[in-house]
């Protein structure tokens, strides 16, 4: 078995990309993190589909649930820090006003929680 290191945000980028080829339904948020966290390769090769809010992380949140309730998939990426209670709360309206009882589909993935950015050991295929 081959092991590679590879940074968290190496890759995030990655799987994303994987994830964008298989699914046309998944799209990426970023809130002017996107060269530091890699999203922005995303945005690269679908351009259509990547979608930089600038530093708006609570617009982000509910842009997001839009795209979700629309039928996408959609990725919010941030650092951690940039995302307190209150902007999740966002995504918690918008959950109950559109009467669904389950989350409806937003994959919010945090990074740089302020420990130093190590590699991690990765499978190669």
């Amino acid at each position: 078995m081959l092991v590679q290191l590879a940074s968290m945000r190496d890759a995030y980028a990655e799987v994303l990309l994987e994830l964008g080829a298989e699914d046309a339904r998944v799209v990426v948020l970023g809130a002017d993190t996107s060269v530091s966290i890699k999203t922005s390769l995303f945005g690269d090769r679908y351009p259509e589909r990547f979608f930089n809010v600038g530093i708006a992380e609570a617009n982000m949140m509910g842009i997001a649930a839009g795209l979700a309730l629309a039928g996408k998939t959609p990725f919010v990426t941030t650092y951690a820090a940039f995302v307190p209670g209150k902007k999740l709360g966002v995504v918690v309206l918008c959950n109950s006003a559109s009467g669904m009882v389950d989350t409806i589909g937003i994959q919010l993935v945090k990074t740089m929680l302020g420990d130093a950015v190590e590699p991690i050991h990765a499978e190669a295929k």
